[in-house]
């Protein structure tokens, strides 16, 4: 269900300012964690919300967005396929941070 970020104060001046509206399109948010990768937090937004063109924090990516399937019980199933990145040890790491 689309929400409204809070839009008091200075942000919703800026908003105003802008001509711009205070709405998230529908989204789950995730953080996925395996040993041996990067932890990944990012959300998944819902094919046809309200608001995907317009997304008030500029979050929506069209790789982002999915089917959410109604199910029976009311409950929504969404496949989407989930990338993780390797973890790098801190040798290797420090290494690319110095082009070696």
């Amino acid at each position: 269900m689309p929400y409204a970020i809070p839009h008091d104060g200075p942000f919703g001046q800026m908003l105003e300012a802008t001509g711009r509206h205070p709405w998230r399109p529908a989204h789950l948010h995730f953080m996925i964690t395996a040993p041996g990768f990067e932890t990944l937090i990012t959300h998944v937004f819902r094919k046809n919300s309200d608001y995907l063109d317009s997304d008030a924090v500029f979050g929506v990516r069209q790789s982002l967005v999915c089917d959410w399937a109604p199910q029976p019980d009311g409950s929504y199933q969404l496949t989407y396929d989930f990338v993780l990145n390797r973890a790098q040890d801190r040798a290797d790491e420090s290494n690319a941070q110095h082009g070696r």
